[in-house]
């Protein structure tokens, strides 16, 4: 009886030692599988990010290329450019949808340009400037051109000149001058809200002109690029 009893005893000890290394793979197999799929997660999620990131470099590669041609390279032009004057109207156009210009003008022999930004209204240019030897030589020659460009590429371009007197205008004396001087500060708030108050950011530009176009002229350069 005593040996049926240890030997039972016995028994069940090996059946739980078993059971417990059972066990205990299935828990490592449980935490091996857990590991391997966390960790395949990971690969995944940095693979698709990495073609993400590649994907966008290409991407911007391709921009770059066409847009400037391999390796910074100008694109390459297959035709001759088309060269053409513009009409009154796409003149006025151009005009119209710019606010900066190059105000030409010249004294004594000596010619100069200066950028600056103005408003097409009608057969005026308004513009203003400030106070110095600009103003100086233009009270003694007031013919001037003004030059507008939309630069696209070294062979696709847009260029409009106007021609003209330059008149300065002043806030008071005759009732057309007044008038003309208003209209001039209504139309350069419509490119600067806060022209010629408090708040003007560059409120040393107190001297407002007015172009009268004489002569308008514009020239259009054009290419066909692979």
């Amino acid at each position: 009886m005593k040996r049926t009893a240890k030997h039972g005893a016995k028994a069940t000890t090996n059946r739980r030692e078993s059971g417990g290394s059972v066990e205990g793979a299935e828990r490592a197999a449980t935490s091996g599988t857990t590991s391997g799929t966390t960790s395949g997660t990971k690969r995944t999620t940095t693979g698709a990010a990495k073609t993400a990131t590649t994907r966008a470099r290409e991407e911007r590669t391709e921009r770059e290329r066409t847009t400037t041609g391999t390796a910074g390279e100008a694109p390459e032009v297959t035709s001759a450019p088309t060269f053409r004057s513009l009409d009154r109207a796409e003149c006025e156009a151009i005009l119209a949808r710019n606010v900066v210009g190059r105000l030409a003008f010249a004294f004594r022999g000596h010619v100069d340009i200066e950028p600056l930004h103005y408003v097409l209204d009608g057969a005026w240019i308004y513009g203003r400037t400030s106070a110095g030897s600009k103003v100086a030589a233009l009270r003694h020659n007031r013919w001037v051109a003004l030059e507008v460009d939309e630069v696209e590429g070294v062979l696709d371009w847009r260029s409009v000149v106007v021609r003209g007197g330059l008149y300065f205008l002043v806030p008071d004396g005759l009732e057309r001058e007044v008038a003309a001087w208003t209209r001039a500060v209504e139309l350069l708030r419509g490119v600067i809200p806060r022209a010629m108050t408090s708040g003007d950011p560059v409120p040393f530009r107190r001297t407002l002109f007015r172009i009268h176009v004489d002569e308008m002229t514009g020239r259009e350069a054009s290419v066909v690029r692979r």
